[in-house]
């Protein structure tokens, strides 16, 4: 392999680790119900992710191969610590959780592209009013003294867009009520 190709290559790699990094926390977090192992663990896992990126096809689903390391790393965890009080499950307790786990982060994956789908389907200025409200940092005043309104009647656009996001989540999704 080219010295360009294997860089390009080990950019996508670094890319999916970051992209799923939040997920991979959240499910080491639930395993464990500790932060500090979970942390702990989380480190663990991103060295044996990046050790055996070689082994990684890409195009395949990255989350399901980090998640399956990321499962033993635990075990492993474990097994170094079974003499601490806190860390006494059995492996098949933690099997079941990981099941688990790995079905509420693929339900959030499903909700995620469902809502960007949706906020591709709101009329430009209604995504713009989303995209400002949430992520510009600005207080609701200064949000709607910038878009020209009230607070009263941002409030009441801001309702009206969630409330349509809502819907379309759930019609997407094939689920009657969703929360956003």
């Amino acid at each position: 392999m080219s010295v360009e190709k294997k860089s390009e290559n080990e950019e996508e790699f670094v890319m999916l680790i970051t992209r799923h990094q939040s997920a991979l926390t959240g499910f080491l977090y639930s395993l464990l119900g500790n932060r500090t192992a979970g942390d702990e663990v989380l480190q663990e896992t991103n060295l044996v992710l990046w050790k055996k990126r070689g082994d990684f096809e890409m195009g395949t689903n990255f989350k399901a191969w980090a998640f399956r390391i990321a499962r033993f790393q635990v075990l492993a965890f474990l097994k170094r610590e079974k003499r601490r009080p806190e860390f006494t499950f059995d492996e098949e307790v933690i099997e079941k959780l990981a099941i688990e786990a790995e079905s509420t982060f693929d339900k959030n994956d499903d909700r995620e592209q469902a809502l960007d789908s949706c906020l591709e389907k709101l009329p430009d200025e209604d995504r713009e009013l989303i995209r400002d409200h949430y992520f510009s940092g600005l207080s609701m005043a200064d949000h709607a003294e910038q878009a020209g309104r009230t607070v009263g009647a941002l409030r009441q656009v801001l309702y009206r867009i969630r409330n349509a996001l809502r819907l379309c989540i759930g019609n997407s999704l094939g689920a009657e009520e969703v929360e956003v």
